[in-house]
């Protein structure tokens, strides 16, 4: 199934500012602080969203996708929250397509679904058709719901928020020490002649062994 994903609004905030940064390479230049605030921490910060496959701050996303995702055949799904299916047969009977799997990580709301017919006419899905379910970070239609006839190429569109919050406080402390990490592997700290050196890397391995535990893996309905 071909997704497509466009950040339709940034972070308003970076995890780590320059001022925390600089106490942690123990630095006290304020020379670089623009460049840090405004270039190698939000690098950083990407680096390490790319590696988890997760966004930390709130980011609208708005994902544009083929076709809806299956639930198991003929059994809704608040049965099978109730134990009327087990795992093991739900993964044998998909065929009922009433779900869509949402990118980013912990899902804070969706904004808006939006389907496509055949003559491209563009309508809005009431909110009462379907919800949010965050541990599956998924939108799921309710059983009762008729769907309508999408066409078959990006025919959905979904906008959504993804993170963890719309503070830093909100971030864990380990994922802003990895976003440090990185950082600090961007910014190689030399003043010999009073000159600063900018070199641009992957997410180290010390920070991906502290990333590891937030890494979202690719699945049959993953990312």
């Amino acid at each position: 199934m071909k997704k497509n994903y466009r950040i339709v609004t940034n972070p308003s905030v970076e995890p780590v500012d320059s001022a925390t940064f600089k106490l942690f390479i123990g630095s006290t230049f304020s020379v670089d602080d623009t460049l840090l605030d405004t270039v190698i921490l939000p690098a950083a910060r990407q680096l390490c969203e790319k590696y988890t496959n997760r966004y930390f701050v709130n980011t609208t996303i708005e994902q544009t996708q083929d076709n809806l995702e299956a639930l198991p055949f003929n059994r809704t799904y608040d049965n099978i929250l109730d134990g009327g299916l087990g795992a093991t047969q739900a993964l044998n009977y998909y065929d009922n397509k009433r779900f869509i799997s949402l990118s980013g990580g912990y899902i804070q709301s969706i904004t808006s679904l939006k389907v496509y017919d055949d003559e491209n006419t563009e309508s809005t899905v009431s909110n009462t058709g379907y919800y949010l379910d965050n541990n599956g970070a998924r939108l799921v239609f309710n059983s009762s719901y008729s769907l309508p006839t999408a066409r078959i190429i990006a025919g959905w569109k979904v906008t959504y928020v993804a993170g963890f919050g719309s503070s830093a406080t909100n971030i864990p402390a380990d994922i802003k020490q990895a976003i440090m990490m990185t950082a600090q592997s961007i910014y190689q700290y030399n003043r010999t002649n009073d000159e600063t050196r900018f070199i641009f890397q992957d997410v180290p391995a010390i920070a991906k062994e502290i990333l590891k535990k937030y890494k979202i893996f690719t699945g049959r309905n993953g990312y």
